[in-house]
This record gives structure tokens, sequence and C-alpha cells, in this order.
């Protein structure tokens, strides 16, 4: 049986104080202590998923006015999940000096509905903190194919996408993508898709794919092909460390 994840967290679980603009103190449930990590057990929440995830709350903020980013990892590093799970990803974000909810849930495989649970679990039980209106998700690799599959079934839940070295494997032209896909979502969700040029695994023509796909609908998308050299490596912290890149998904509202 799912144990409640507020009475399993309990312990972690403050109230804040936080000063109005009048100047009178109000009480406001912020979750899990401002700055700490916390690691969830996939059978002490309601979702699929076992995660991490840190509250970054560095301004004054009104309730429901925290963006909520969600990151994707790439295959087989759920296997390191808790011992051993990096939240290295969200460092830039710690960085950028936003408040923020970061999450990132542990899967062997990322299913668009089983995803979509996991989003449901965040804005139920983290409501009163959380803006609903500016949830973003984040992949890398298999991670980044998990956010296209989202984006396709359940766009209409996320406020802007980052796409790092994902794609549909095999599928690398967009009248192939297209007619199996349907992006028609991408029209009101922009996406900035990133890929790296010397990528054997995911090639080039298969994100380009993506991108012609999203271009289609006439999605608000950017395209940036990288030349780090790194083949297939996560260079995810280096791309999320241009500042310019967190400042675009953050100005990204439903």
């Amino acid at each position: 049986m799912k144990i409640p994840i507020k009475k399993w967290i309990s312990g972690v679980w403050a109230v804040a104080l936080c000063m109005t603009f009048s100047g009178q103190a109000e009480q406001r449930m912020v979750g899990p202590v401002d700055g700490a990590f916390v690691t969830v057990p996939a059978d002490a929440n309601p979702s699929p998923f076992g995660y991490k995830m840190r509250t970054n709350l560095t301004e004054r903020v009104a309730v429901k006015s925290v963006p909520v980013v969600i990151h994707l990892h790439g295959a087989n590093e759920n296997k390191n999940f808790p011992d051993g799970w990096s939240m290295w990803e969200e460092k830039p974000f710690a960085a950028s000096g936003k408040s923020y909810l970061f999450f990132k849930p542990a899967s062997a495989r990322w299913n668009p509905e089983d995803v979509d649970r996991f989003v449901e679990m965040i804005k139920t039980e983290y409501a009163g903190l959380v803006d609903p209106d500016r949830i973003y998700l984040t992949g890398f690799s298999m991670g980044g194919r998990g956010a296209w599959e989202y984006g396709i079934r359940h766009g209409d839940q996320l406020a802007g996408m980052l796409v790092m070295a994902g794609g549909f494997l095999g599928i690398d032209n967009v009248t192939a993508l297209t007619n199996q896909y349907d992006f028609s979502t991408f029209r009101d969700l922009p996406v900035w898709i990133f890929h790296e040029e010397s990528d054997k695994l995911v090639s080039t023509a298969v994100a380009e794919a993506c991108r012609d796909a999203v271009a289609a609908v006439g999605c608000d998308y950017r395209w940036t092909l990288d030349q780090y050299g790194k083949g297939h490596g996560n260079y995810t912290g280096k791309r999320l460390g241009d500042g310019n890149v967190i400042e675009w998904l953050f100005s990204k509202h439903k």
C-alpha cells in the first residue's frame, strides 16, 4: 500500500514564514525544507516512480508561484537509485538564482502515462507551492525520447521542454515520423532541441526529424547543433549551464 507522501516525509516538511508586501507575516506550507534534497521511494508516493527532489526558494514568492522542473534521465541510470543517485542536472538551475522545485524520477523506461501520473502527483501533493502553468520537462537520451512521447500525449500539461540527444531511433525523416506520431500538441508547447553532431547512437537526422515535425505545426522551437565532440556523452550540465537556456525555459507559461 502506498504511504501518503506528506506523511512519509513529515520529518522534513516545514511551515515557512513569508513576508507579504504589506510587511505582514503569513504562514505557508512549502514542502521539504528549502535547499534540502529529499529521496522518496516508489512505495511512498502515488506515482509509479521513486524520485529525488529539491526545493529552491531564492525569491519572495506567492502561493502557487514556483515553477517545476522534471528531468528524465537516460538508460540504465535508474540502477543507481537511490544510492549513488546524482542530481547534478539540478546544479545549473541553482546557479540561476531562480525559485523552483526540481524532480528527478527513476525508471527503466518512460511510459507517457506513467510520467503523467508523476506530473499529477506533483500537482496534488505539492499543491499550494507549485505553479501548474509553469511545469517544465527536460530529458537526455532515453529521457529525451520520453519527453517527446510525453509532449505528444500530454503536451497541455507543460509550459516548455528541453530535449537533449533524444529522438525516435530508426526514424530519420519527418514524413515517417509524422505518419506514426501526431505532433500537433507542440503548436502550443515551446521546445528547445539540443543535439551533438558527433552522436552516433541518436543520429542528427533522427533529431532533425523531430525538429521538422514541430516546425511543421508552428511550434515555438529552438534548435542547437552542438560540436563538443563527445558523441552521445551526457553533456546536459554543460548545456543547462548556459544561463540563456534556463532564462528561455522559465519565460514560458501555459
